[in-house]
């Protein structure tokens, strides 16, 4: 069975540091990596822009395991 696929809005991502926060539809923040905007591609995520992914737990809460698809205009104002 496949991961379910999450939506949410980029809090921040700092590419010297190589990590970010994203906080999805239900109002939960959630860890993502270089290594998810390695695998598609990018080097910078802006903030407020809609992003949908899948997580997976990490040691201490869930983390980006895969981002599906990135709206870099961000939400609708």
């Amino acid at each position: 069975m496949g991961q379910a696929i999450k939506k949410g809005h980029v809090l921040w991502y700092d590419p010297s540091r190589g990590y970010g926060f994203i906080r999805d539809n239900t109002d939960q923040t959630i860890f993502i990596t270089q290594g998810s905007l390695d695998a598609i591609g990018m080097e910078e995520l802006p903030e407020g822009a809609e992003i949908e992914f899948n997580v997976i737990k990490g040691r201490a809460s869930d983390k980006v395991n895969s981002i599906v698809h990135v709206d870099q205009m961000g939400p609708i104002q």
